[in-house]
């Protein structure tokens, strides 16, 4: 690897230019008088780069700032970004073709100044993307955004961009992230982990808009805690777009405005759900209720743990006639949720109260048992 410091670009040496152009793996830290890093450092766009970290450099507002007709990165494989607090985008102007087409892991850590990582414009480009992470950047809210006002090359609404690539997602420590993108619609059909921590402003995780049947298909873990303001995991509105059929685990902690997790379209069709954990959240019930022709069976196959912890204001499963099953389950811890209670009867799924009303019960005594 490649490490430079360096206090200003003009003092480079032909020599250290000479390096720039040839070195796969670079290291910038600290860089003073450094604003843009292509092509301050290299006017030719580091054909070879395959590795980049950046970090610590204080006076750095763009990664790059380039034109149309020149190649920026070509083969760059890995971008980290840390600490640089006065980054206003990483790509500020349009992409060739070309530029940025290997990329698949990108983490960016503590860039206070980021409102987005891409322009919906540059999406194309990075469709090879794998990997995500993005931490600790105070006013980032979205992952692809509008970047209108600078030129009027955008994506139409109507496309769709498949980043068939992407396994794993994570966003965490996003005081004002709001969505994943602004009007464009893009797919996710090879996700694989989605982790979601302390997006204070997050209401929605997919906008109605933006839903494409082939995203989360191979969707296996979903991690999300501290969303104040998420509502749902996936909207009742969602038509039946989403499939969840490969997820394992779901854990759900401290999202006191969620007030269910998923509509019967997708509680349905988990069939390879092994471990729900749903802890300190105001779910009222677990499946929105919604119109659906007779009484659904809600059946899991394979899930094993199921754990309710500190949900004050749960009542139900589903508030709907149903049925469920829980063939495997060995570990279910009920605490601190006083409104459910366990019922055992012929009818699992709906108990008389006292005065009359029909009551929904989570489960059958003698099948968990």
């Amino acid at each position: 690897m490649l490490k430079l410091k360096i206090n200003n670009s003009t003092c480079l040496g032909l020599g250290i230019k000479a390096l720039l152009k040839m070195t796969e793996d670079l290291s910038l830290e600290e860089m003073n008088g450094v604003r843009n890093v292509l092509y301050e450092l290299d006017m030719d766009g580091f054909p070879h780069l395959k590795h980049l970290l950046v970090k610590d450099c204080l006076e750095l507002l763009y990664i790059i700032k380039s034109v149309a007709w020149n190649l920026a990165f070509p083969k760059l494989e890995s971008l980290i970004l840390r600490n640089l607090i006065n980054l206003e985008k990483i790509c500020h102007g349009q992409l060739n073709a070309g530029s940025l087409s290997k990329l698949r892991i990108m983490k960016i850590e503590k860039c206070d100044r980021l409102e987005y990582l891409f322009a919906s414009s540059v999406a194309r480009n990075i469709t090879q993307l794998q990997q995500i992470e993005v931490t600790d950047c105070k006013n980032l809210k979205e992952i692809f955004g509008e970047e209108s006002k600078d030129h009027g090359d955008e994506i139409e609404t109507n496309d769709k961009i498949d980043f068939n690539q992407l396994c794993s997602l994570t966003l965490q420590r996003l005081p004002q992230f709001i969505k994943i993108g602004s009007d464009m619609r893009v797919a996710f059909p090879n996700l694989e982990v989605m982790v979601l921590l302390r997006l204070d402003n997050l209401q929605l995780i997919w906008h109605n808009q933006q839903l494409h049947a082939e995203s989360f298909r191979e969707l296996k873990v979903v991690r999300v805690e501290f969303c104040e303001k998420l509502k749902t995991i996936v909207p009742s509105n969602s038509h039946g777009l989403l499939t969840f059929h490969n997820l394992k685990e779901l854990i759900v902690k401290n999202c006191w405005s969620m007030k269910s997790l998923f509509p019967v379209t997708i509680a349905t069709g988990l069939v390879q759900l092994n471990d729900l954990r749903l802890v300190s959240c105001g779910l009222e019930e677990i499946v929105s209720e919604e119109e659906v022709k007779g009484g659904p069976n809600f059946l899991f196959p394979q899930l094993t743990v199921f754990h309710l912890d500190n949900l004050p204001k749960l009542k139900c499963f589903y508030s709907g006639l149903h049925t469920t099953e829980w063939p495997l389950l060995n570990s279910l811890c009920v605490y601190g949720c006083k409104k459910i209670k366990i019922y055992a009867s012929e009818f699992p799924s709906f108990q008389r109260k006292d005065d009359g009303e029909s009551q929904p019960a989570i489960f059958l005594l003698e099948k968990v048992l």
